[in-house]
């Protein structure tokens, strides 16, 4: 008897004998798909809607019976990738205006959850990227979940006909650069969650309208940008559900208003612009970290406006990292601001006679969180011996 080719039946006695997948009731094998989809070494945020020979286009390319399943099973298409770089703009894209098309169509009425980027140096498949951005915007009420990295201005200006049209988004990650401008496309999204903005330059000042009313988590990477303080001020206190925050602003030398802004659910915050933390009032804050980022330690003022933000909240606070603050006094009262600390982490690119001061003096202090669980001190430094680690650091210790 010859062997069938892929995908035909088999015959005994003139009869067909489907393969056993076949006897699959069609939404059984969607659900295998998915699982499939979801776990190493498939699993991946976003699928190559370019990229046929990926999934999930190859799941479909054994026989028209899975192809028909496939094409049918909405949740296997709601989170394309489309990406444009230096990288790949040299190959040949088979259709790309079809092949999106197709996979939104095949997603049915899912919310999506995608990534666009364009960055080519050299402006090529522009226009090819626009008509892609297009077929999106069109369907912008599907919006769940969003990731934006779009060089051009070009593009990137589309997005304000998107605005009132956002009714579903909930996640906002977009990459940015000094010519994005200030679109309006999300200030009216009653659904938003999660905005993350990355990749300004450090000076960068630009604020994007955006709908606080449903925040629950704001994080931004802009480390040098002082202007942004009252920004930020305001988006602490516009957003009632807020839960965590995250920038790395620093040295802002302007003088504020002093005004308590109170959070009552904020939680989890990082942050080290002393400006920005005396004037925060957070009852039910439980993590805090101090994070320069990359580019410079913090300022003098850091750690006086932690001590205030503190004493401002009297919270519940269980975890303190502090990462290339002067380590002065102020950490001694900070920490008898804290008694229910459990984990309490230190991190310092330079090392002081003050740092060595200001440790011995904490290992005095028995009486200092009780609680603590995990502590942790990293120090860069050439010396040999570190002054403060001796019987009263043993003892401190060990007496937690």
């Amino acid at each position: 008897m010859p062997m069938p080719r892929r995908g035909e039946d088999v015959t005994v006695d003139g009869r067909p004998i489907r393969p056993p997948i076949h006897r699959l009731p069609p939404e059984i094998l969607s659900e295998v798909f998915m699982l499939f989809m979801l776990f190493p070494p498939s699993c991946t945020e976003w699928y190559d809607v370019f990229d046929m020979s990926r999934l999930p286009w190859s799941l479909g390319h054994v026989c028209s019976w899975r192809s028909t399943v496939v094409s049918s099973c909405r949740s296997l298409w709601f989170n394309p990738q489309i990406t444009f770089s230096d990288a790949n703009c040299d190959i040949e894209l088979r259709d790309p205006i079809s092949l999106l098309q197709r996979a939104l169509e095949r997603s049915g009425n899912y919310e999506l959850s995608f990534s666009f980027s364009y960055d080519v140096k050299d402006g090529a498949r522009l226009h090819d990227a626009a008509a892609l951005f297009q077929l999106l915007l069109n369907n912008s009420c599907r919006w769940r979940r969003v990731e934006l990295s779009i060089e051009p201005l070009s593009i990137w200006s589309h997005l304000d006909s998107v605005c009132d049209r956002l009714p579903s988004l909930t996640d906002l990650t977009i990459f940015c650069n000094d010519r994005t401008a200030a679109v309006r496309a999300f200030e009216n999204a009653p659904r938003l969650r999660h905005v993350n903005i990355c990749g300004f330059s450090a000076h960068s000042n630009i604020q994007l309208p955006l709908s606080f009313s449903q925040i629950v988590s704001y994080i931004d990477d802009r480390p040098l940008s002082g202007e942004l303080i009252p920004y930020f001020l305001h988006i602490v206190k516009a957003s009632p559900h807020l839960h965590t925050f995250s920038s790395i602003v620093k040295k802002y030398d302007a003088d504020i208003a002093e005004e308590h802004i109170r959070s009552s659910l904020l939680r989890v915050l990082s942050a080290c612009d002393g400006g920005f933390l005396q004037n925060l009032q957070l009852p039910s804050l439980e993590v805090m970290r101090v994070d320069p980022g990359p580019c410079e330690p913090c300022s003098r003022q850091t750690l006086p406006g932690l001590r205030r933000l503190l004493m401002n909240s009297r919270c519940p606070l269980i975890e303190l990292t502090i990462t290339d603050a002067h380590p002065d006094e102020n950490i001694i009262f900070i920490l008898e601001l804290a008694p229910l600390l459990r984990t309490l982490k230190f991190m310092f690119a330079e090392w002081s006679d003050v740092g060595e001061e200001t440790f011995r003096a904490i290992c005095a202090h028995k009486e200092l969180v009780p609680s603590l669980q995990v502590f942790s001190i990293w120090i860069q430094t050439q010396r040999k011996q570190l002054g403060f680690i001796d019987h009263s650091f043993a003892r401190m210790v060990c007496d937690r």
